[in-house]
């Protein structure tokens, strides 16, 4: 049911959920990746890198630095 009115699975809405959280994160602050990874419950930074990339095709550090780009003058 809820795949059907979401068009997802539950975890991967959980997943999407928390992705989202954590672009937020590294557009707002300057915390680490470490942190913003144990912020979103992963409790290694390497696992945490590899979903972010499956869902936005950058590592934080790349969306952190191309979001810093857009941001320039």
């Amino acid at each position: 049911m809820f795949k059907k009115n979401t068009g997802m699975s539950p975890q991967c809405f959980i997943t999407r959920m928390r992705m989202d959280k954590a672009c937020e994160m590294l557009e707002k602050t300057d915390l680490p990746v470490k942190e913003i990874a144990e912020w979103m419950d992963y409790e290694y930074q390497s696992h945490f890198t590899k979903q972010f990339r499956k869902e936005t095709g950058l590592s934080p550090s790349e969306y952190r630095e191309r979001i810093a780009d857009k941001k320039k003058p």
